[in-house]
């Protein structure tokens, strides 16, 4: 038998355990060479979007519930519009809640125009 000795668990510290919470994309719609995103977001927080092909977007939710933003092209993916009539962009959604841990996840939005018929 292997006699050990070990600290007395009594004076160990608490850790304070932060609840993970999720967000929800409701829609995205692109319009022209912008895009309306609609998330449907737990707790105030702040939310970001990012991309390769899109210029960086902030908006801050004050309370839960529906939050709409708007995110752009820059103009060298508006020129490829042109070329290739439509551009599939992948968007980087940050979510940071107040008092959590922040999330991100990735959805794609494919921008164009429709042909006149």
């Amino acid at each position: 038998m292997i006699n050990v000795k070990t600290k007395s668990q009594t004076n160990l510290a608490a850790q304070e355990v932060r609840e993970r919470t999720k967000f929800r994309v409701l829609s995205r719609v692109p319009e022209g060479s912008t895009g309306l995103i609609t998330l449907d977001v737990p707790k105030p927080g702040k939310i970001s979007a990012d991309g390769r092909e899109i210029e960086r977007a902030e908006v801050v939710a004050h309370r839960a519930g529906r939050v709409t933003f708007q995110v752009r092209l820059e103009p060298a993916a508006r020129v490829a519009i042109k070329d290739y009539r439509r551009i599939r962009v992948h968007i980087r959604l940050s979510y940071e809640p107040q008092d959590g841990y922040p999330i991100t996840k990735t959805v794609p939005l494919i921008f164009g125009y429709k042909q006149k018929r």
